[in-house]
């Protein structure tokens, strides 16, 4: 009998320290009831706006290579900053999934167009190793190309080396992802556009 009174008295002393940190479970009816996903609007500064035609290096236009380079009439040519789209054209490469629908969409977005407006990175060279010009472009009309191209989901970004605009274009990498835009989505990739 005296041990079960002990017993019951180092219970009750447990009891009596531990009912002050039990959790509340009070929650309001609401936490129950499925609440739809929300994503976070991000803001960006309206790159093109800021930039075009103020800060654009006019060349003359000669051709499109594939959906992220463009030729220019004196022989250069110009990678697209911060995209990567899938092969065409590649020496060593099969032709890639969406890679003939990044092409296209660029040819036909250029395809009024005599002159590109470059716009130069500033944290970056303005060449990479092969000797092609690295920069933003837009149309004679202002459309941003290269944020476009993530945008409809034909380009991934690429975020290997520094680049001004890398938070903007993963985002709109991330939204095309989400939403199961172009390269991400299991539908033909003519649809995007």
């Amino acid at each position: 009998m005296y041990g079960m009174r002990n017993f019951f008295f180092v219970v009750s002393l447990l009891l009596a320290g531990c009912s002050n940190s039990l959790p509340s479970y009070e929650r309001e009816l609401s936490a129950f009831i499925p609440q739809e996903e929300v994503v976070e609007v991000l803001e960006f500064d309206d790159f093109g706006a800021e930039k075009f035609p103020g800060e654009c290096v006019w060349f003359e236009l000669s051709h499109v290579v594939d959906g992220d380079t463009v030729k220019l009439v004196d022989g250069s040519s110009v990678r697209f900053v911060g995209i990567d789209t899938p092969e065409t054209v590649h020496p060593s490469k099969p032709v890639q999934r969406c890679g003939p629908e990044a092409s296209n969409w660029t040819k036909k977005v250029f395809e009024n167009n005599e002159k590109v407006c470059l716009i130069f990175n500033s944290l970056s060279d303005e060449r990479d190793k092969y000797d092609r010009r690295l920069a933003y472009p837009f149309t004679e009309e202002g459309v941003d190309v290269t944020a476009e191209l993530l945008r409809l989901g034909l380009a991934r970004g690429y975020f290997y080396f520094p680049f001004s605009r890398k938070d903007e274009f993963r985002f709109y990498h991330d939204v095309a992802k989400l939403l199961k835009k172009g390269l991400w989505g299991k539908d033909n990739c003519e649809r995007v556009y």
